[in-house]
């Protein structure tokens, strides 16, 4: 659907009227600004015609962050929508996709060479491990698990 986008505003952009920077990119058969109510109808009918229920146009914008935010960073889709403020775009967070999550963050444990096993990300690595695998056998022996100081070993602050 982008390449039918971006088909149709390369014809736009080669039309001889309205090419200015202030020109609107959809204007009306005159020239001017669609009238809002003339798009409203059309919205409603094409809902109807694909037998969906008439929801609030703005609706749309709020669909394309929802969905912007799952291929693109913050920054990204903050820039897409237009937003001033990173919180204002932050609200679509919750719509981000979660499912590849565990093999994200395998990725960012995942040793970069067998034959470097001391390095950095692995001891990193096999500390977290250590530490939550103490974490969950205290929580099943009823312990409370002591907290992190950094004066300890890994093996004394559990």
């Amino acid at each position: 659907m982008v390449d039918e986008v971006a088909q149709r505003l390369a014809q736009r952009a080669s039309r001889d009227l309205m090419t200015g920077e202030d020109d609107p990119v959809f204007a009306s058969p005159l020239g001017g600004h669609l009238d809002g109510s003339a798009l409203r109808r059309r919205f409603v009918d094409a809902t109807r015609r694909a037998g969906l229920r008439t929801l609030p146009f703005h609706s749309l914008r709020h669909f394309f962050g929802s969905m912007a935010v799952n291929k693109g960073s913050l920054v990204q889709v903050q820039t897409w929508m237009g937003h001033a403020h990173i919180q204002t775009t932050a609200r679509y967070l919750h719509h981000r996709a979660q499912h590849s999550d565990a093999a994200l963050l395998a990725d960012a444990f995942r040793a970069t060479s067998p034959a470097a096993p001391t390095s950095g990300r692995v001891v990193l690595t096999m500390l977290l491990h250590d530490i939550v695998s103490a974490t969950v056998l205290a929580k099943q022996a009823g312990a409370a698990p002591t907290t992190m100081s950094p004066n300890m070993s890994p093996t004394q602050q559990i």
